[in-house]
């Protein structure tokens, strides 16, 4: 299942502009990486996406059902940008240079979290 996901993860990391894609349980544990991101680095991102997506949900609680954060983008000073597909069950978190085409990156998160769900449900 490890490999399939890590595949899955390359694929994305292909996109012309992505530096770095991980898959983070919603506690901040790292399930997966795409091969070219160094341990270390990949288990300081899960945290750190983890930690942006609990922060900004309890902060815009709205106690209304249906309302959860599907996509989050942080723009950093600098050349670089911090994108966040979550799920229910995880997070796809992609690190991009700013000159990335968010729209093309939106649309192959999607089909990468299409992907992953199946795998990460059992």
């Amino acid at each position: 299942m490890l490999q399939a996901i890590t595949k899955i993860l390359n694929n994305l990391r292909s996109v012309d502009g992505v530096q770095a894609c991980v898959v983070v349980d919603r506690d901040g544990l790292l399930i997966a990486k795409e091969e070219s991101t160094e341990m270390n680095n990949a288990e300081e991102l899960a945290s750190l996406f983890a930690r942006a997506i609990h922060s900004f949900e309890r902060s815009t609680k709205t106690g209304l059902k249906g309302e959860n954060i599907q996509q989050l983008i942080i723009e950093r000073q600098g050349d670089e940008k911090l994108i966040m597909s979550v799920s229910s069950l995880f997070i796809l978190a992609v690190m991009a240079r700013s000159n990335i085409n968010l729209g093309l990156l939106r649309i192959e998160m999607k089909e990468t979290i299409r992907l992953l769900t199946p795998l990460l449900e059992s």
